[in-house]
């Protein structure tokens, strides 16, 4: 089981969930009220380059709540979510979306 945590759309279409599901993988989503401020704090804080402390105490609050729901790590479905939550101050393994797309177009380019 893992937490989703991205845009409204990230964490409301099927793209993860449906995806995850089809390989016995279950996804918990945060509660509509802490979507909606997680969407607001990508779009009005990230995505201009403002990192309040506040922020990735939200984030970090979000996860534990999930986790106290059964998710074992937390899913960084939008590329912003690492500048303000990582591996250091997470209380849940995350898998960065980010890290490991770029991964996966390393490996892709040097399997050529």
């Amino acid at each position: 089981t893992v937490g989703l945590l991205g845009t409204r759309f990230t964490m409301q279409d099927g793209f993860y969930t449906d995806g995850l599901a089809e390989r016995g993988i279950r996804t918990l989503v945060p509660d509509e009220a802490e979507q909606a401020e997680i969407h607001r704090i990508i779009f009005e804080e990230l995505c201009v380059g403002n990192f309040p402390e506040s922020s990735r105490r939200f984030y970090v609050q979000t996860i534990e709540r999930l986790a106290a729901q059964g998710a074992e790590g937390i899913i960084l479905g939008c590329t912003e979510i690492c500048l303000i939550v990582n591996a250091q101050n997470s209380p849940l393994p995350v898998f960065d979306s980010t890290a490991l797309h770029a991964q996966a177009a390393v490996n892709a380019a040097l399997a050529q």
